[in-house]
């Protein structure tokens, strides 16, 4: 699969502690390894699919976030300081 670098910026007061994303015509997930949370301010970057991919992350707090079809005009996800699309779950729960 062809791959592309992306960056995840967290604003959010929250760290993140894990990121999955698979490319949307795939079942399976693949976790990013994160050496440490993703705390507010700071940003990585990574290698994903190209094309559409759908993407969730989870916060410290025990939140997740599902963020599906994001494509190839998106090189990079920011993680707004208020993110109202989080509910109680990891990741695991939309795999």
């Amino acid at each position: 699969m062809p791959m592309r670098n992306y960056k995840l910026q967290n604003h959010n007061g929250t760290a993140v502690t894990r990121v999955v994303w698979r490319a949307e015509s795939q079942i399976r997930f693949r976790e990013i390894e994160l050496r440490r949370p993703l705390e507010g301010g700071q940003n990585i970057e990574f290698l994903v699919g190209q094309g559409r991919i759908d993407f969730c992350f989870e916060f410290a707090n025990g939140t997740r976030v599902f963020s599906p079809g994001i494509d190839d005009t998106f090189s990079f996800f920011l993680i707004p300081k208020t993110e109202t699309r989080a509910v109680t779950g990891r990741c695991d729960d939309t795999l």
